[in-house]
């Protein structure tokens, strides 16, 4: 948030600025995009990270080379939960993982990772009780209605495709890599959860000796619950859930037409 002058005032930490409109009301102006979110009014209020060699750092020991999917480190819940507060906020939750291999040699080889990058999010869509009505009958669902959907992920790993050319790889099949694993709600609190952290040799992605040049891999994560205020915008939440309520109007609607 930035400090702006007006009228010969300073105001520190300027979230938004309201403006008179023609010929009545008023238009809010805000600040920027904020990064993964996009909405300059959502607000950061939850962060799990980590960053540490798995090896050095975590007692971990390297398992043997395989062509077969192994996991190295495996998720677990991470301390400390976040109570959602559905009356009053829409949640966003951000995911992004860097895995970093470190070698016993800093000459290229072919199928040697450089590194492997993940971003995701997760939109937590609540649709508030009675926004479901039957079209006959009269009936209305009277319970909040509530989940975490998956909004996407993207992996990119970066590897030496021969001794001096880099490729690009956008699986987690083969190479190092971490994976996401969804937070869990349970009655409106979040838990959530470390990426698992894999690998799976191939000629092609990760050879033998290649991996058996590892000595260590740095491992880093970020998780983050945003929230925004329920009415601080013409649109409330992301989005799913924005297409969701649309659906919901146009369900309403006297001629029930999807636009």
């Amino acid at each position: 948030m930035s400090d702006i002058q007006l009228q010969g005032n300073t105001y520190l930490n300027v979230p938004y600025v309201d403006l008179p409109k023609t010929p009545s009301g008023t238009a809010r102006f805000w600040e920027g995009l904020k990064m993964g979110v996009l909405r300059n009014d959502a607000v950061l209020v939850k962060t799990w990270s980590n960053d540490s060699l798995i090896v050095h750092d975590d007692s971990v020991t390297l398992p043997s080379y395989a062509t077969s999917a192994t996991t190295i480190v495996a998720s677990a819940d991470l301390s400390g939960t976040y109570t959602l507060d559905y009356a009053n906020y829409d949640y966003y939750i951000l995911v992004r993982a860097l895995a970093i291999p470190v070698y016993n040699t800093a000459t290229p080889a072919k199928t040697r990772n450089e590194y492997a990058m993940l971003s995701g999010a997760y939109e937590v869509v609540s649709y508030p009780a009675s926004t479901f009505k039957s079209l006959v009958g009269n009936k209305t669902y009277t319970t909040r209605s509530g989940t975490t959907q998956a909004a996407g992920a993207n992996y990119r790993m970066l590897y030496w495709s021969t001794t001096s050319a880099v490729a690009l790889y956008t699986s987690t099949t083969y190479g190092i890599s971490q994976t996401i694993v969804a937070p869990s709600i349970s009655s409106g609190v979040v838990t959530a959860k470390s990426p698992t952290l894999q690998f799976r040799g191939s000629s092609t992605y990760l050879s033998q000796s290649v991996y058996e040049s590892i000595t260590d891999i740095r491992r880093q994560f970020v998780i983050e619950i945003w929230r925004t205020n329920k009415g601080d915008m013409n649109l409330d939440g992301w989005g799913i859930q924005q297409q969701g309520l649309h659906i919901v109007d146009c369900v309403n609607s006297a001629s029930h037409t999807l636009t």
